[in-house]
């Protein structure tokens, strides 16, 4: 005698199975068609990212590197943030960051947020993390949209005196720039040496000089026109690196800037070098 029942419950288990597979590949091929998932990338399951994730927060370059060996991929996200960026904001000789980089983590992969490896770099002064990235490629000129994060990673490394400048930034920030107003010399010069330009500007008509020299960083100003910055510039409101240098006071960049040679038919600002806002 036929079990019908039993007959009924396989059937009914297998159209389940077919269903979920149809399920799974739609979901892969959406992921794929939509640039998400890499369909040569080596197949990966959610634990080794998740190991990767965490041997990077540990610091331990010995760990990510075994699993980049075995199958991790190097351009992991999580919570929207790309395993390049953890690494170059962990500190440290760079070790990790450059074994990203030479299992194919691209250099410029943004966050969710429009963050870069290179900019959390500056942000935090990992000069080294900022030559690794360049020398892979990772593009000096790149913007950035997203002011008030950058401003959260510079103060979760106590670089409050930038907080206000970076919270309330109206966003297409170099790197340049921000290095300028972290004050991060080395980031400055590592940047110019390959290929930043020092008169890009932001939303509000800045340039990386005139953020210099309104926090009163002289031998970043001195850099920057060194590399062909601009001193006569002026932003949307009117203001030149040297006014804004006088309505900030703060440091001493007034005699670099009226020093330094101007292009042919350009006149020195007027003023005295000394000249000061009144407190």
């Amino acid at each position: 005698m036929i079990n019908w029942r039993a007959g009924l419950i396989a059937a009914r288990r297998v159209a389940a199975r077919r269903v979920a597979a149809g399920v799974a590949w739609a979901a892969a091929s959406i992921a794929v068609l939509s640039g998400c998932v890499n369909p040569n990338a080596p197949p990966q399951t959610e634990s080794a990212g998740e190991r990767l994730v965490a041997a990077i927060k540990a610091k331990d370059a010995r760990a990510v590197h075994s699993l980049l060996e075995h199958g991790a991929r190097a351009d992991t996200v999580q919570d929207g943030e790309p395993v390049l960026i953890r690494a170059a904001t962990v500190g440290g000789d760079g070790e990790i960051l450059r074994d990203l980089l030479a299992h194919g983590a691209k250099a410029d992969a943004p966050s969710a947020n429009g963050t870069t490896a290179l900019e959390a770099a500056v942000t935090i002064g990992n000069t080294v993390c900022v030559r690794e990235l360049l020398r892979y490629g990772a593009d000096p000129n790149l913007r950035n949209t997203n002011g008030p994060e950058v401003a959260i990673r510079a103060a979760t490394v106590g670089r409050h005196l930038v907080w206000h400048d970076l919270l309330f930034c109206k966003g297409t920030w170099t790197p340049l720039m921000v290095a300028s107003i972290v004050g991060d010399t080395a980031a400055v010069r590592e940047l110019l040496r390959r290929g930043a330009d020092p008169n890009l500007r932001d939303k509000s008509g800045r340039t990386a000089l005139m953020e210099a020299a309104y926090d009163g960083r002289a031998g970043i100003v001195r850099d920057l026109l060194a590399a062909g910055a601009d001193p006569d510039a002026k932003d949307n409101n009117g203001d030149t690196a040297r006014a804004l240098f006088i309505k900030s006071g703060r440091g001493d960049v007034a005699g670099v800037l009226d020093h330094w040679p101007r292009r042919p038919g350009r006149r020195p600002p007027a003023g005295r070098s000394d000249e000061r806002k009144p407190r």
